[in-house]
């Protein structure tokens, strides 16, 4: 009884999602540090599969193995879109910095439900139209320069998409968990996005990649990456979702976008803007608005 009681006190108070998002939203952070010290974007994607995949064969080691068709299949569809969501994040990261970023990954969040229509015919709820407007205003705000200047270039394309890849991501791996275990599709989509950008690696950034000290001095960072944010991270936000109310412990986890416009500018990696901040907060109220009239609408039922 008293195991019993500890493994509640662990997993089942949705205050621990406020870790995993700040963790997360440190972690968006980064990646432009490391660029800056002349990683290859694809080598670094590829380093961070490797070790994700590698914790979970560590972590759940013969579980992993007799994969049935559905699995493989599923885990190859949502490893493809993972692939392409990282790909673009890292190079708006780059154009935008992190903090603009971010907010495009938080109106990645608005934007399930209309995925999820796309992909299982279920058509969005009036909340979520009314998040979606609200999502595109915050949008607009952080992407104002000082005044009243309002810029869309590459940076701002590409962090659309991360936004549209994600969303569809998101869809596609919760209807693929019905097919298998999380952690096999976890684990085949990283073997496959490892391999893949292992590959487009050597035939793009091979013939020009140099490694400096520094870099070599920094690859702690690459770890911490991808065994603790990509494994060990990912694998407790896994298995602490099926203890906790999901409504409640996504208002907690959509908080990393805050955390990645905090992280962003106190590293020096993005400068302060107003609008940056306030644009960033108003998606953040449209990315968690459902989940709270879901939560009230389910209080006022008791």
């Amino acid at each position: 009884m008293q195991q019993e009681v500890q493994k509640k006190s662990v997993l089942a108070y949705p205050q621990i999602f406020l870790i995993i998002a700040c963790v997360y939203g440190f972690s968006s952070s980064i990646p432009v540090f490391l660029l800056s010290l002349g990683f290859s974007m694809l080598l670094l994607l590829s380093l961070r599969a490797t070790l994700g995949a590698t914790t979970l064969l560590v972590i759940y080691r013969s579980r992993l193995f007799g994969f049935n068709k559905p699995a493989i299949k599923w885990g190859l569809i949502c490893g493809l879109f993972n692939l392409s969501s990282m790909i673009t994040l890292i190079y708006a990261i780059v154009l935008i910095g992190p903090a603009t970023t971010s907010v495009f990954l938080a109106c990645g969040i608005v934007l399930i439900p209309f995925a999820n229509w796309i992909v299982n015919r279920s058509r969005p709820k009036p909340i979520n139209l009314v998040a979606a407007v609200l999502c595109a205003g915050g949008l607009v705000l952080a992407l104002m320069q000082t005044g009243i200047s309002f810029s869309f270039g590459w940076g701002q394309a590409l962090g659309l998409a991360n936004a549209v890849f994600y969303a569809f991501f998101v869809v596609l791996l919760n209807r693929a968990s019905k097919t298998a275990p999380s952690e096999k599709l976890n684990f085949i989509q990283l073997v496959f996005m490892a391999l893949v950008t292992a590959v487009l690696f050597f035939c793009i950034d091979f013939s020009s990649a140099a490694f400096s000290a520094d870099m070599i001095r920094h690859i702690w960072v690459i770890v911490f990456l991808g065994v603790i944010t990509d494994g060990v991270v990912f694998l407790f936000q896994t298995k602490a979702q099926g203890r906790s109310n999901p409504n409640i412990s996504a208002i907690y986890l959509y908080t990393f976008a805050l955390f990645a416009v905090v992280f962003s500018i106190l590293l020096g990696f993005d400068d302060f803007r107003w609008q940056l901040v306030a644009g960033a907060g108003i998606v953040f109220v449209a990315a968690i608005l459902p989940n709270v009239a879901e939560w009230i609408k389910a209080g006022n039922k008791k």
